[in-house]
């Protein structure tokens, strides 16, 4: 008979002996698939929130006499659109209004805009579906005066999707312009890429404002996977064979900064670079669901560990009976990390049902009640996404980790004589 067939055997005819250890592995295992899985969904609703208002996975901003801006869009966009096509990459181009006297009134009430962004619809509408819309959306079409508006601003001026509302700005030329706008959707999100933001069509914020015809501030990059460090500097080598390329930066500030000594340049901005005064709070995030995780795993260890030295010694009669058969203390360790392994896959198989079930029960609660909390969700729900890499990772951790302790508590358990053991009564 094996050492794994004694082991499975072991574990099936005495289950009793194995089940609390049993029930901590799954629940420990489940909770850290559900932590890792957690900061997946909240980065992943995090960052794609930050595609849409900063418009792009990647961006290109250029550096014109001093000015941020492209005003040739149109033969830009001709020009790198093979190149980023054949990667499956979509580019659109962006405009972003800030001045500190644009208002929307609905109704004799006002609200301050922080931003009115231009967008071309046609192009980003895939992005777009992805906001949790209050009441459906309609599409902007080009050329109209259709505007999306946060829950924030819809409630501070008590407006609802097909309303008149009114809005009011300075141009470039520090004129005050108005113009009638239709509301063709609310989007849930409270946060700091929604509140007092609004979607504006790209053309129709262009005219408004007095921007040359072929005007934008920056050119997103869209594409559907991560990108690698790797892959982005692939892209900034092949893009100087195109313009003068000012080098990566971490933070996009840098880049403004410099504009006056960078004429001509062009600067490819990371999402991570956009995202710079928010990277620490991203970072402690990982950190601290790294340690609930590290903790977890060590209590599987440790509780394993020293409940395994206590079996040992309540097997001392088997052990006895092994060695007198021929077992060594080394195969004798052996059949108890085997019997280990099992415990922990079976355990493992056993907290992917919990996952689920914690995965079902966290998507079917209501988060949008807690203020500024929109940032984290997607579609409106907090979502937990563990990816397999991640999930076989951890159970690979766990299975060491205590297979380890399992081995320095019980080792010297198993350095007994037969006759000792077999002389001891259980």
């Amino acid at each position: 008979m094996t050492y794994s067939s004694i082991a499975f055997r072991s574990l099936k005819y005495e289950p009793k002996r194995y089940l609390l250890l049993f029930l901590v592995a799954s629940l420990g295992i489940a909770m850290a698939l559900s932590a890792i899985g957690l900061m997946n969904g909240i980065l992943n609703a995090f960052n794609n929130k930050a595609r849409i208002y900063y418009g792009g996975d990647l961006m290109l901003i250029h550096s014109t006499n001093g000015r941020l801006g492209w005003y040739n869009t149109e033969e830009t966009l001709d020009l790198i659109e093979p190149y980023f096509s054949s990667k499956n990459f979509l580019i659109s181009s962006r405009i972003d209004y800030e001045n500190k006297e644009t208002y929307l009134f609905f109704e004799g009430e006002s609200l301050k805009q922080r931003k009115i962004k231009g967008v071309d619809f046609n192009k980003e509408e895939k992005l777009f579906s992805t906001l949790t819309f209050l009441d459906g959306s309609r599409k902007i079409q080009k050329g109209t005066n259709g505007i999306y508006i946060s829950t924030v601003t819809a409630e501070k001026l008590k407006l609802n999707i097909g309303d008149n509302v009114l809005l009011m700005l300075k141009t470039v030329n520090n004129y005050t312009e108005t113009a009638n706008l239709v509301v063709e959707g609310i989007f849930q999100d409270s946060s700091l890429f929604g509140a007092n933001v609004s979607y504006l069509d790209l053309e129709f914020l262009r005219n408004l404002v007095n921007y040359p015809k072929d005007y934008s501030i920056s050119i997103g990059i869209f594409t559907n996977k991560k990108l690698t460090t790797s892959e982005i500097c692939s892209i900034q080598n092949d893009l100087n064979k195109i313009f003068d390329m000012y080098e990566i930066v971490e933070d996009k500030q840098f880049f403004i900064d410099a504009l006056n000594t960078a004429k001509g340049k062009t600067a490819l901005i990371t999402l991570t670079a956009n995202l710079e005064n928010l990277n620490f709070l991203i970072l402690a995030m990982h950190i601290i669901i790294y340690i609930i995780i590290a903790v977890l795993i060590l209590i599987i260890a440790i509780g394993i560990g020293s409940t395994y030295k206590v079996i040992a010694v309540k097997r001392t009669n088997e052990i006895g009976m092994y060695m007198a058969l021929g077992l060594s203390p080394k195969g004798i360790i052996k059949l108890f990390l085997i019997e280990v392994f099992y415990l922990i896959s079976g355990a493992f198989i056993f907290s992917l049902l919990i996952l689920l079930i914690i995965t079902v029960a966290i998507k079917s609660l209501d988060f949008t009640l807690i203020p500024a909390f929109d940032i984290f969700l997607m579609d409106g729900k907090l979502l937990i996404h563990p990816s397999f890499l991640q999930i076989i990772s951890i159970f690979v951790i766990v299975v060491v980790t205590t297979m380890i302790l399992v081995y320095f508590t019980i080792r010297k358990c198993v350095k007994i004589e037969p006759v000792d053991a077999l002389s001891v009564t259980e």
